[in-house]
This record gives C-alpha cells, structure tokens and sequence, in this order.
C-alpha cells in the first residue's frame, strides 16, 4: 500500500517499482529504484527465463511537481537467456531504451509547450537542454491543416527576419474560434499555388471569407474560392473616416495658435472627436485650461465651433456610425450609397480619399451588413476580423517570449500548440502513456 502510494507521487505507476533510496542534496532529489524480479521471455528464442546476469544503474532525469530537480537512479538488471545466451535488458514502464529521460518528462513537455513560453524556459523547468524538448516535439508532433470552414477570416502578421517573406498569411475560421493554418508569405502568386493543392469540393463549402482591403487578396479569393462573397472588415474602413477625420482636425488645429484655447481643445481631447458622439459620456470633468467643469459632448460642440469643415466633418462621421448601428443588409446598400454621395459632396480633399476607398470597395463593405447564423448553435454572429486580430497579437506575443524564431516550421508548430489548432500527439510503440 505504501509503495502504491510513493511510486503515485513520483508519477511512477507500475506496481513493479520499488524505490529502495531516496536523498536530497544540493536542490537535487536522487531517488534510487529497481523492478522487482520476474520471468522475461527471450527475444531472441521466445523461451522464458529469470536469470540475472548482471546489474547496472542508469542515471534518468525526471520531473515531478515537488521544486527539486529530480534523477531517478535505476537499477537496471540485464537477464541472460539459458536456452541460446541472449543477453538482454528488463522492461519497464517509466524510461525508453537509450534514453535519459523518463517518459513522464516527454509528457510533461507535451503539457508545458502548449503555454505562452519559450523552449528555454521549458527545458531550464524541466532539468533539459532546449534541443532535447524540440527534438522531442518534432517526434512526437505533427500538425494539420484544418477543413476549410463556410467562414473563412484571412489576415496577415509579420514574418521571421529570416523567411520566405516579411508577412506569413494567417487563416482562421472565427465563428468556432480555431486557427485553419498559417503560410509563410502572403505573396498571390504562392497564396494561388497553396489554395490549388486544396481540393475544389473543399473551397467550394466557403462561403464568406473576411479580410482587410488589400486587393491581392481579393483577386486571390475570385481565383480559388468560386462560391465566397468577400466582406471587408469593418474596423478597416471605418479607419478610413478616422484618418480623414484626423487630418482635417490638424488641418484646423495648426491654423490657431498655440497659446489659444481652440488649439489646446482640439489638441488634448481629439480622441473624443472620433468616438460616435451620441455615446460619448455625460459625466462632467474638471478642465483645468478651462477653468470649469464640462462634459465630453460640450468638447466636441466647442471644436465644431471652431471651423466648418471639421463641424461638417464630425457630423458625417457621426452619421456613418448610426448607418452602422441601424442598418440591415437589405438596405445598406441604398444607405451607403447616400452616405458616399454625401463624401463627394463635402468638398472635403481629405475625404474625397475616403470617398475613392469607398467606391473602390464598395461591394465588400456593403457585404458587411450580412449577418451568419451558426446553424448548430442558431447564434448569430456579425462579420468581422475581430478574432484573427486577437489571433496576431498572440502570435506576436509568442515571438516576444521567445525573442524571435530562426525556424518557421518551429514558429508555426508553437501558433498551433498555443492556440488548440489540429495537433496531433503520437507515442512510441512500446508506452502509451504521453499520447495526446
């Protein structure tokens, strides 16, 4: 009962272990174990035997949750057969042959490498060289494209300084939230050459695919996907309006002077200019310049009072937003239309470059107004690149942790271990334990 017990604490679960010894010395555990003796078939004659023919301690490194390093010092017998005089080592459970570390650790650094952390970090954890745990995760495993989604959301983020590019192409599906697969380069011409190994049944089921408004991508999606209708993403071309909306707000702040109350105004609260105005909070602050309390929508009153343009300016970029917030797709397109016209008709320069965008993308934007309804679920989900962007931080973020990858095939195991993409954990065939 009590081996049961202490073999389970040191994550060892064959009852055929015996620890014997056990010290602690300089932060390290030593721990001293054998098998228990028992018959062994030959390999060679298949016949059965339990003569020992000799003994020899294999020194394992093991990790098991009590903060010191941990060895395990096994006492190996090697049994001699006495029908043809085959020498050969006993089975265990808990370490592979040539190998110096114990299986419980291979799991372990299965476990440890799906979290936001360096390889370093693993191997200083666990007592190992970080050759050890990459060469144990190439081993071990493998990663997958997933099956093209019916929404598809395509992104970019930036590349190793050593690779096939400076963008790697990033695919998600971002209503079940899972990561589809990530390209080196996001070059059209190779985009073309990846899509077409894909077979067409498969990029036929896509039905939506969202992306920023970068035309290769939109030639790329008319060539491979017959069936997809491309959304722009929102935060994209509303961003459109907010540079236009900025360039005119400096525009106008550097005709005042610097000493003036306009200038400090349109200076220190240009982020309430950009907000939908009718969401802007009625809570008073004290303005300290000012020298009374106000609130932030009497701040966009006093800039609107400022200059024309940038009152004509701010009252269309209101506008779009209550175009955004109320329109269905049946009626965006006659709405989005008007609101274009009214672009042009601003005279505006710095949104006549909005306007073109617009135009341009027309189509696309009026796409957005589509809402999908998730038909296992029935939950309906507006269409955006929300979740790919949360994506590429976290992508960044893994780079930053590790300062940097030299390796893409390495980078992209670590997107998929660290964001539940298709992995897949394969053993050896003799143990089973640390199979994913």
């Amino acid at each position: 009962m009590h081996n049961h017990y202490t073999n389970d604490l040191i994550e060892i679960k064959d009852e055929d272990t015996i620890i014997y010894d056990s010290f602690t010395e300089n932060g390290e555990k030593h721990i001293y174990i054998e098998q228990k003796k028992r018959d062994h078939i030959c390999p060679r004659c298949k016949q059965t035997t339990s003569r020992v023919h000799d003994y020899r301690i294999r020194k394992i490194k093991h990790q098991y949750n009590l903060g010191n390093r941990t060895y395990l010092h096994y006492r190996r017998r090697r049994y001699v057969c006495i029908h043809c005089g085959k020498r050969f080592a006993e089975d265990n459970s808990f370490v592979e042959k040539h190998h110096k570390i114990s299986i419980h650790t291979k799991k372990v650094i299965f476990q440890e490498y799906q979290y936001k952390q360096s390889t370093k970090d693993i191997a200083n954890r666990l007592n190992i060289s970080s050759h050890t745990v990459m060469r144990h995760i190439k081993q071990h495993v493998s990663i997958k494209r997933a099956a093209l989604p019916e929404v598809l959301s395509i992104d970019e983020f930036k590349n190793l300084s050593e690779g096939d590019g400076k963008y790697a192409f990033l695919m998600v599906d971002p209503i079940h939230k899972k990561v589809i697969d990530v390209f080196p380069n996001r070059r059209k011409h190779n985009l073309i050459r990846y899509f077409s190994k894909i077979p067409m049944t498969e990029r036929r089921q896509v039905k939506i695919i969202i992306s920023d408004l970068w035309d290769p991508y939109r030639k790329l999606i008319q060539k491979v996907f017959p069936n997809a209708i491309l959304v722009a993403d929102k935060y994209h071309y509303i961003r459109q309006l907010y540079w236009g909306l900025q360039d005119i707000r400096i525009k106008v702040m550097k005709k005042q002077p610097k000493n003036s109350i306009e200038y400090y105004i349109l200076k220190k609260y240009w982020t309430f200019f950009l907000k939908y105005t009718h969401n802007l909070s009625l809570k008073h602050f004290k303005s300290y310049r000012l020298g009374y309390h106000v609130t932030p929508n009497e701040i966009v009153n006093m800039a609107k009072a400022i200059d024309p343009d940038l009152k004509l300016a701010i009252e269309l970029k209101d506008e779009f937003y209550e175009l955004l917030h109320s329109a269905e797709f049946d009626e965006a397109e006659v709405l989005f239309d008007q609101f274009s016209y009214k672009l042009k008709q601003s005279k505006l320069p710095e949104y006549q470059i909005v306007y073109k965008t617009f135009k341009n993308w027309r189509q696309e934007i009026i796409h957005s107004f589509i809402s999908f309804t998730n038909q296992e679920t029935g939950e309906i989900h507006s269409l955006s690149n929300g979740f790919i962007e949360g994506m590429n931080n976290k992508v960044k973020t893994l780079k930053k942790i590790a300062f940097g990858y030299r390796n893409f095939y390495n980078f992209k195991l670590k997107i998929f271990a660290c964001t539940n993409a298709n992995i897949t954990i394969t053993s050896t065939q003799k143990n089973r334990q640390y199979t994913g």
